[in-house]
């Protein structure tokens, strides 16, 4: 890879991470928002339609049409998830089901 495909991959990758971030810190603001009071249920299907269309959007904007740009995007956004299991588990002490706990 030359310096101006890797530097375009990184940015990429950053980019995808803040797009994460994002998706994934307004997914849980809205889980928060939302348990505990069926009053707020409304706020589900409109949360996951404005941070599905800025990631969506965001990916657009950043790869410029580039599958290997999307594709590194991706990848940081895949590690925003990560991180946020992460921080969840060691910080918010999550109990779940699911994770075999």
């Amino acid at each position: 890879m030359t310096l101006a495909i890797f530097t375009q991959a990184f940015l990429a990758t950053l980019g995808g991470l803040f797009l994460g971030l994002i998706f994934f810190g307004g997914l849980r603001l809205t889980v928060k928002e939302v348990t505990g009071n069926s009053k707020n249920i409304w706020i589900l299907p409109f949360s996951f339609l404005i941070r599905s269309f800025i990631t969506i959007y965001g990916i657009w904007w950043i790869a410029k049409g580039s599958l290997l740009l999307i594709g590194f995007c991706m990848l940081g956004w895949v590690f925003a998830r990560f991180l946020f299991l992460y921080l969840d588990k060691k910080y918010f002490k999550i109990n779940s089901s699911m994770d075999g706990s």
